[in-house]
């Protein structure tokens, strides 16, 4: 039988609870809070983000994650023995 991987970026909002139970594979979303850049679910929270657009503290940016981070993934992901991968963005 074969196996299939399924990958998204953390804008799914997935509960860790769905990622863990199904197995899935998440790839954060880089946030910048005014100048603080970090890893989204990682090191900055949806909370944080939610905290700082009312505080109107700076600029809240964004940027999805590079090709060749998915490709790192991707390659993980057949590494560890999946024989294909769904891979689900916006």
């Amino acid at each position: 039988m074969a196996r299939i991987a399924v990958l998204t970026d953390s804008t799914a909002y997935l509960p860790p609870e769905l990622t863990a139970a199904y197995e899935l594979t998440v790839v954060p979303l880089t946030v910048v809070i005014g100048g603080r850049e970090g890893l989204e679910g990682i090191d900055i929270t949806p909370a944080d983000v939610a905290q700082a657009l009312i505080a109107r503290r700076g600029t809240v940016t964004t940027s999805r994650p590079s090709p060749a981070e998915f490709e790192a993934v991707y390659r993980t992901l057949h590494a560890g023995g999946a024989d294909g991968i769904v891979s689900i963005h916006l």
